[in-house]
């Protein structure tokens, strides 16, 4: 089943996906979630913490001139709660005009 949160505040829905279990998220580093905005326009997120960040970009340049990845957003920790506050800062802030939607 998916999990989706409202954030009540700005009505935004994040969307996660099926089976999400928040500490195997924390383990691995790093989610991909989706978020609806009000206005529909959905945004599939990558959301990272930093030290996996530095371990996907040192084997990504191994073999690639760089590494990149549309969406990517560094946090500190991968928690619902984390992720809840950075998608209702990312909306009051308007960061999301700066992405690519689906």
């Amino acid at each position: 089943m998916i999990q989706i949160i409202e954030n009540l505040d700005s009505k935004v829905k994040i969307i996660f996906p099926d089976g999400y279990i928040e500490e195997e998220s924390k383990i691995k580093g790093w989610l991909q979630v989706r978020v609806l905005l009000p206005n529909g326009k959905i945004y599939e997120l990558i959301i990272i913490t930093q030290m996996r960040l530095d371990q996907e970009i040192s084997q990504s340049l191994i073999n690639n001139i760089c590494y990149f990845e549309p969406n990517l957003i560094v946090i500190s920790e991968i928690t619902v709660k984390k992720i809840k506050d950075l998608i209702e800062y990312l909306y009051k802030n308007n960061q999301f005009k700066t992405m690519s939607s689906c």
